[in-house]
Parts: structure tokens; sequence; C-alpha cells
């Protein structure tokens, strides 16, 4: 396993490592395990709902020779010493090489970006829609303002785009606006990478770090994804400033008088709650691993400090309300897209609409909300149906359910290509004459082929992405495993602390991942692009384990 090298050892042992604590956590870790061990079942299983819209199942031989033969990999790399030997050497060769390999990951973008087009779709299509003209009638029935009104979180990402709209004198249309906002995604993939890297070295070690970067190139970096500007990918430069200052708050001594004393650290605290505000506005569930902040450093406080982290908290509040009151009131009161709260869905949609089917959305779960003319009226609809649903489930019948749902959001390494293949994934030729020149040369043509959502190398293409998937759910279980272990023995945990490993760090990202999966479990996902705002916690519980 690999040691985190704490850079600013604590002269003390954590108070989350003794007493009480120690069994909590312990305990917490091995339930979390059992989790990962079904994830990680569901994954190499890969038959989500999802997966078989376009009939992937009739691709399925690849995916069993592909798990054969890492089968066989890890056999014999577990039992000769010359190929334990031959694949160090690979990996140190990649080590050596990553910036390199990097700079072709992004040519390999450039190739995509001609691949697949103007090709996009749902909310991503929508919002660029409305930017243009918000009077417009998308295919979601709706013009821009009841849009927006219906889904406020977009009003942020709206009024981005709306300003690159107006600030670039280039972009006159609806496909200029979409062209220049799938250049800015794919830069805020490759910047978020190179932060993960950095955070990652900063914090943990030079081998996470290079684990890191690698899965966060495959997974996303190579992925149609990357290409795709909607607020998955546009909130992940705010979620790793997050994680940051995560693993700065966690690698503090202390957080006590003299902590704040220094007028950096008050400064930092501050506007790490601006940076919680954008990403709350732009994606709420992507605070996830802040909240989960909050209860690790309530595990670790020590009661001579409860002052200081309060007013740490405060501070941190402060900065939140000072960016996001203003902000709202700024949404509730503009005239270009009013905002109407009588058509806003309330988290009881969501949870009532996770409650069926795969658990995802469905649009007769959204007309059925949308039937009902006020707010209160939406929630106490909601509220009704959750209360039906959970007695004609049972407790037996509702743990079956979550079961099937866990299953439908976990076992596709693809994040969901197949779920959206039919607008998203499905390259188009375009307007510009130029541009589509080079869209129809025979090799960009493969790419494009590579890349359409149901074609025969498309499906290979998932089942690649699939196996490192599923190495990455393995690291995390390993990682869980582990620290189950550990914090069962006091003395291995003192051990640990002694020799440098920092114990908070996962603590803190173990709690992340199971506010991620209770929220998943909750709210409307059935579908694994929704992990895709937890890419950030994975990949460095990933790399530790």
């Amino acid at each position: 396993m690999m040691a985190i090298k704490h850079k600013h050892m604590s002269e003390t042992v954590d108070d989350m490592t003794t007493g009480w604590r120690r069994i909590l956590i312990g305990s917490g870790f091995f339930c979390l395990s059992v989790m990962m061990l079904w994830w990680w079942y569901c994954a190499i299983r890969a038959t989500s709902p999802q997966m078989i819209d376009i009939d992937v199942s009739g691709n399925n031989r690849y995916s069993t020779i592909l798990l054969v033969v890492l089968l066989v990999f890890i056999v014999a790399v577990s039992v000769f010493a010359k190929v334990r030997q031959a694949v160090r050497g690979i990996w140190h060769m990649m080590v050596r090489y990553k910036w390199i390999l990097f700079v072709i990951m992004i040519c390999w973008q450039i190739v995509m970006f001609f691949a697949l087009g103007p090709a996009t779709g749902f909310d991503a299509e929508w919002v660029i829609d409305y930017v243009v003209n918000p009077q417009v009638i998308t295919d979601k029935g709706l013009d821009g303002a009841s849009y927006l009104s219906n889904s406020p979180n977009n009003y942020l990402l709206f009024f981005f785009e709306l300003g690159i709209y107006k600030a670039l004198p280039f972009v006159t249309s609806l496909e200029a606006l979409l062209l220049v906002m799938r250049v800015i995604s794919v830069l805020v993939v490759d910047v978020c990478a190179i932060g993960m890297y950095a955070v990652a070295k900063r914090y943990l070690n030079d081998s996470v770090a290079n684990i890191v970067l690698l899965l966060w190139c495959i997974l996303l970096g190579l992925s149609g994804w990357c290409l795709h500007p909607y607020s998955d990918t546009f909130c992940m430069p705010f979620t790793v400033i997050n994680c940051a200052f995560c693993f700065w708050l966690l690698s503090q001594k202390t957080i006590d008088k003299a902590f704040l004393s220094s007028w950096k650290n008050p400064v930092l605290i501050f506007l790490f709650g601006l940076n919680l505000a954008v990403t709350y506005n732009l994606k709420p569930s992507a605070v996830i691993p802040v909240i989960a902040l909050l209860v690790a450093l309530l595990l670790k406080m020590n009661r001579r400090y409860c002052v200081a982290l309060l007013a740490s908290l405060i501070l941190m509040a402060g900065g939140f309300l000072c960016a996001n009151v203003p902000y709202n009131h700024a949404v509730r009161t503009q005239q270009l897209v009013p905002y109407n709260h009588e058509l806003s869905l309330s988290p009881q949609h969501y949870v009532m609409m996770g409650m069926t089917g795969t658990g995802g959305y469905l649009e007769s779960e959204y007309q059925f909300t949308m039937s009902h003319l006020t707010y209160q009226e939406k929630v106490d609809a909601n509220n009704a149906v959750i209360k039906q649903r959970l007695r004609q489930y049972g407790v037996v019948g509702y743990s079956t359910f979550l079961l099937t749902k866990f299953r439908n959001f976990t076992s596709d390494g693809s994040f969901g290509v197949q779920r959206y293949a039919g607008n998203v994934f499905l390259p188009r030729p375009f307007a510009n004459e130029s541009l589509n020149v080079v869209h129809e040369n025979s090799v960009i043509q493969k790419v494009s082929h590579l890349y359409t959502g149901g074609s025969s190398s498309n499906r290979t293409l998932i089942q690649m992405e699939q196996i490192f998937y599923i190495l990455l759910m393995g690291g995390i279980l390993l990682n869980c495993l582990r620290m189950s272990r550990t914090f069962f023995k006091e003395e291995e945990v003192l051990s640990i602390e002694k020799s440098g490993e920092h114990v908070s760090y996962d603590v803190w990202l173990a709690i992340a991942m199971v506010g991620a999966i209770m929220f998943l479990l909750i709210f409307e996902s059935g579908h694994s692009r929704y992990l895709i705002q937890f890419l950030p916690i994975m990949l460095f519980m990933s790399g530790i384990g």
C-alpha cells in the first residue's frame, strides 16, 4: 500500500484515531468497503439498462475477453518476477514521459472536436439555445424564462455563456457559441487534470499524483464528455479548489487562535467560502465534499479548539453569503429571463423521480409535478407520492430497489454514453464549410465512428474505458479495506500516525464518498453521468489505494 506522507506532521495524534471515534470510523470504513465491493461487482458485470439501450449486450464478448486478459495479467504480475519488472519499467516510462502523453491527449481532443462536430443535446443544448434567443421554445417545451425557473442552478451557466456570446465578435450564431463552449469545456478538463496532479503531489505523494493524472486523462480527457459544455465539467475547477482547501485545512496541526492570528489563513478561509458559493450555484451536489470536511473536522476536533473552529466556519459562511446573497438577488430581479418561483422544481420532486424506474429522469414524473400550478402545490403533491411509494415498497422492497438503482449509476465506466447516444454523441456536420472539410476527412470520419453512440467501434471503446473504470474502483476498494483493518487496531493507527501517514485525508475522502452515494441513492440519478461531479474524490481515493 502507498503511504501518504503528511507534509506538516502533527506533533500529537488526531483525536479521531483514539477511543470511540476510532471504532466509529473503523466501522464506517467497513460499511463503505461492503458498498465498494458491490460497486466493483457492478462495474465488472456492467449490465445497467443504459449499457444495453443500443444492444451493447451483443458486444459482451469484448468485455469477457478483456476481463480474462486482465485476470491473466494480474496472475502473471503476482507470480512472475520478470513480468513485474516489465510492468514496473512500462509504468516508469509512462511517468517519465507523462507530459508528452498529456500533449498527445490534447492533440487527440482536437481530432475529437472535428470528429463530433456541433453535436450536443438536452440541457447543454437548451441553455445555448436560450442564450441566442431567450424566447425560443426548445424540444423541452419551454422558453428560456420557464426553463431557468424550472432549473435555477443553470442561471449561472446561462449568464456565463451569455457573456461569451456578447463579448466575442465572431460568435454570431448558435453553432459558433456551441463550438466556443466546447473549446472552453476541453480547456477546463485539461486545466483540472493539471490541478488534480498538483494537489495530489502537494498533499499526498508523487505516485498518487501520477495515478490520478493517468486515470483522469483516460476516463474524462479522452471521453466525449470533455466536449460536453455543461455544469458537470464547468463545476470541476471549483471542485478541485474545494478539494485543495480541504487537504490544506486537514493538514494543519491545530485550528487554534495562533492559526487564525496569521492574516493569510482567515483570508484563505473567506475566499474558500466565495468559491463554495460558485460551486453551489453551478452544481449544488458538488459541495458534498465540503460537507464531508465539516464532519471530518468534528471527528478530529479537540474541545480546546472549539472556538477557533467555530470562528473558521463563520468566516467560511461569511464568504459564502457575500457571494450567494447578491447573486440570488440579481437572479430574482433581472428581467432578461425573469425568474418565476412557482415554476421551480423542489428537492422533493427529484426524490420522487429517484424512486421509480431506473431511478433516473422520467418525462411522466416531470409532467406530473408541472401539472400543479404553484410551488407549494408541487411540494405537497411530491410529498404525497413519496409517502405512497414508501408504503408500497416496504423496507425490503425499497432496499431491493436501491440496490438496483445503485447498480444503474455505478456499473457504466463510460459515464452513460449510451444514454445520450441519440444526440450528445451523434456526430453532425458543421455549418461552416471550412470546418466541414476537415470533418469529412476519411481519418476524422473513422474517429467520428469511434465516438458515435451505438456503433461497433464505440462499444469497443466503452469496454476499454470499462477496464480502467474497474481499476479505479479496485483502488478505492483496496483503500477502504486497508483503512477498515487499520482503525480496528489502535496500536496500528498510532504507528501509522507516528510514521508520518495522515489518516485525516482518508477519513474525509471516505465521508465524501458516502455522501455522494447517499445523494445519488436518494435523488434522481439512474446512470453514471452523475458520477462525473464526484470524480476528483474517486480519483484521490483510488490513487491512495
